[in-house]
């Protein structure tokens, strides 16, 4: 009757190790552009929440003189997911629209997201291209191309949905650093 026990326990231990999740935890500064036309003063900054990968810490500087955020932080990630949590960039401006021969000025809000197909966040150092959002291109995706070691790979994209977009309804805003 004892083997069964001891059965049992080893079995129960092997499968927290077989059947587990391992997380890790990664730290993460890099730079993102605007156009001229957007000016990074007028930026509001958030992240959408996801459980795969969270923010312990997540900051930013903005240097106006070369219209960027500079964004560091730590976060913790389920290994293997790929999957950083999604930066999302927030510009107000007016605009006129005409309704019945009548001009009519409205607040536009133009949203910016930086996806990532990672754990945690790759340096400025081994991107072949900058972060630069434009109107035109108001989305990017970041992921790692395996060609004889890692090469990371920075797409421009147009307004077309992206099918990795966690459901979220918690938009949560960073605080930048005074």
């Amino acid at each position: 009757m004892n083997i069964k026990k001891y059965i049992l326990l080893f079995f129960i231990l092997l499968s927290t190790m077989v059947f587990g999740q391992r997380g890790d935890v990664g730290y993460f500064s890099f730079k993102v552009k605007f156009e001229k036309d957007i000016p990074v003063e007028k930026i509001e900054v958030f992240y959408l929440k996801d459980i795969r990968n969270i923010f312990n810490k997540i900051n930013y500087r903005v240097n106006v003189s070369d219209n960027e955020f500079e964004i560091f932080g730590t976060n913790s990630f389920v290994v293997g997911q790929h999957l950083f949590s999604k930066i999302l960039f927030s510009y107000k401006e007016e605009k006129l629209f005409k309704y019945d021969y009548d001009l009519t000025e409205k607040e536009v809000q133009n949203l910016f997201y930086l996806i990532g197909e990672f754990d945690t966040f790759p340096s400025n150092d081994s991107l072949k291209k900058e972060i630069k959002f434009s109107k035109e291109y108001p989305n990017i995706i970041i992921s790692n191309k395996n060609e004889n070691g890692i090469i990371w790979d920075v797409s421009k994209i147009s307004t077309q949905t992206y099918y990795k977009m966690p459901i979220s309804n918690e938009l949560v805003k960073i605080k930048p650093v005074e």
